[in-house]
This record gives structure tokens, sequence and C-alpha cells, in this order.
């Protein structure tokens, strides 16, 4: 389920590089639901490992949780800034969610 849900994130970020008010606001939506829905406390805690490992014990694909923070850090690029206000939105879920998770643990 994690996997699929860090690529269909990472489609709907793409979403929002459209010029249209009503795919923006959908996608947007879509991915509140998503990070909101879909990121749980086991997810965190294996991003968590895998960010601590050194070298080869690492693996060489990104955890989801980092592979969706690294794609929605994209949001705050210039191709991104006729959503900026909408990106923003997300992210803060998605700083929610993660805060949420992290006191919980």
């Amino acid at each position: 389920m994690s996997r699929s849900c860090s690529q269909y994130i990472c489609v709907l970020v793409g979403v929002l590089a459209f010029q249209h008010n009503e795919a923006i606001f959908g996608a947007s939506e879509a991915l509140q639901h998503l990070v909101q829905n879909c990121i749980d406390e086991d997810m965190i805690k294996q991003g968590v490992s895998q960010l601590n490992l050194h070298g080869a014990k690492r693996k060489s694909e990104p955890a989801p949780t980092e592979w969706i923070c690294t794609t929605t850090e994209r949001l705050l690029a210039h191709e991104y800034n006729t959503a900026w206000d909408i990106a923003l939105q997300v992210i803060s879920t998605l700083f929610e969610k993660l805060g949420m998770l992290k006191l919980n643990c």
C-alpha cells in the first residue's frame, strides 16, 4: 500500500503544475486525503530506520516516506508558482501528519 500511495502522490504533484484551477484544486484535495489516510506509524518508523542506516546497509531506493517528502518538496519549485497557495496547504497537511505520528511514537 505504501508504494502505491507514494506513486499516486507523485502523479498528483505533477498535476499541480497545470494551469487549470479545477485540476489544481482536485489534485490538492486528493493529495491531502492521501497524506491523511496513507501515511501511518509503521511507514514513518520504516523511513526513520532507513535514514539511520549507513553505507551498504542502506537500501538503494528511498523509503516511501522519504519519497513522499522529496516529491512534496518539489511543490516549492518555480514551475508550481501558480499553485503555491494550494501547495502550501498540502505541505502543511504533511507536516501535521508527520508531527502527529511523531507524538504517538
